[in-house]
């Protein structure tokens, strides 16, 4: 039972250490970072038009600190994948490493991180309605953190201990 949930914990760290890996160098350094050097522009322009506008209606009804608002979700949403991205890989990697030693309390303290950090993926990340992508991605990081942390307990759980010898 033990080497079925290391299995499941492997397949979800190399989702994640993927996954992960890729989408904070996307944003960092790769295609990805001049769309969110525009967007950091663009939210600092809507902030200052928001100052200037106050309680105007500009489009639809709204206002631009509305808009604004909707802006720097997706900026919050691109850090995460930036920052959140790495740390996702790398937390999924001492994870395994840890099911593979059973060394129980310092798992229990990564999966413990692991969760955190999947439950913080999900209430920074915008809704699809503002970046289906962005949605998507900080969701799969989130799933695969959860499933290594999941899967990594459970192995320590289920594993068979060494019997102590009776003296």
């Amino acid at each position: 039972m033990r080497i079925l949930f290391i299995v499941l914990s492997s397949i979800c760290v190399l989702a994640g250490v993927f996954l992960g890996g890729a989408s904070a160098w996307s944003v960092s350094m790769g295609p990805m970072s001049k769309d969110v050097a525009t967007l950091s522009a663009t939210v600092a322009a809507a902030k200052e038009m928001g100052n200037a506008t106050k309680d105007l209606k500009i489009v639809g009804g709204k206002t631009a600190a509305d808009a604004t608002s909707l802006l720097e979700q997706g900026l919050r949403g691109y850090r995460f994948s930036q920052i959140g991205g790495g740390l996702i890989a790398l937390l999924n990697i001492v994870l395994l490493v840890l099911a593979i030693k059973r060394s129980s309390k310092p798992l229990l303290i990564a999966g413990g991180i692991g969760v955190a950090i999947a439950i913080a993926a999900f209430v920074i990340t915008p809704s699809r309605e503002i970046d289906e992508k962005l949605f998507f991605v900080n969701a799969a990081l989130a799933v695969s953190v959860l499933g290594a942390s999941l899967f990594a307990v459970l192995s320590d759980r289920f594993g068979a201990r060494p019997a102590v010898a009776a003296r």
